[in-house]
């Protein structure tokens, strides 16, 4: 009777070396980038002021404190960013029904 060991087992090569190592499909190149959300068009505009006011390096750190502004800021003050969003979206919609 012979007995097999449990050394290291031998992998199969992969057929397709240049297919991904996942199962994930690969997003089409071509298809419209969703919207930016409110918070993330008032971040673009005010992510130096927030870094300078309370002199930070970090990205992460100024993405935190960011957020707590964007929190405290009165709705008044969101209004054109949510407008923005709202059209942006609105219109990122009507590229993906005419993409599909």
């Amino acid at each position: 009777e012979e007995v097999k060991t449990l050394g290291k087992r031998e992998r199969a090569p992969r057929k397709n070396k240049d297919a991904p190592k996942g199962k994930r499909a690969k997003k089409d190149k071509d298809a419209p980038k969703r919207p930016l959300t409110p918070y993330f068009a008032w971040l673009a505009d005010n992510r130096k002021a927030v870094a300078d006011k309370y002199k930070i390096e970090k990205f992460t750190e100024v993405t935190k404190k960011a957020a707590e502004e964007w929190k405290a800021l009165p709705a008044q003050a969101k209004r054109p960013y949510e407008e923005k969003a709202a059209a942006a979206k609105a219109q990122y919609e009507r590229d993906v029904a005419a993409y599909k």
